[in-house]
């Protein structure tokens, strides 16, 4: 059984190191999964990010499991924060990445927002893991 609560609204300022930025979310959920949705990168020009709400294919997220996580990770269709679809991350065991890499301009100052939604499972105890990172390089 699962007890469904509203998604949670991130958001934090970055500036652009580089021409190239990856934006690189690691997840774990030891007990159940993490839900991601409405993901962008506010810029002068606009949002960067393309398919920040999973509304069609994986694309151009870059999805990575190096060690093997368990779990099955992709695009869910039954919790989404808006429109359709969302990034449901099931890794367990260890963590599995989620990237998005985009051309950005160096010096220049971008907001950077999502939505993250913790699905619990009942029977959960303090010793199980549940983690999310996000990295922005």
């Amino acid at each position: 059984m699962r007890l469904y609560l509203p998604y949670k609204y991130y958001s934090c300022n970055h500036t652009a190191a580089s021409s190239n930025t990856s934006l690189i979310f690691a997840f774990r959920n030891d007990i159940s999964e993490w839900d991601l949705d409405d993901v962008s990168v506010i810029g002068l020009s606009g949002n960067v990010i393309i398919n920040g709400g999973f509304e069609t294919t994986l694309a151009p997220w870059k999805y990575s499991n190096p060690f093997n996580a368990g779990g099955l990770s992709g695009i869910g269709n039954m919790n989404s924060h808006t429109g359709t679809n969302y990034y449901s991350a099931a890794a367990y065991g260890a963590v599995d990445y989620l990237i998005q890499s985009f051309s950005t301009v160096t010096g220049l100052l971008y907001n950077i927002s999502f939505y993250l939604y913790e699905q619990s499972a009942t029977g959960s105890s303090s010793s199980d893991v549940c983690s999310v990172n996000v990295t922005v390089i």
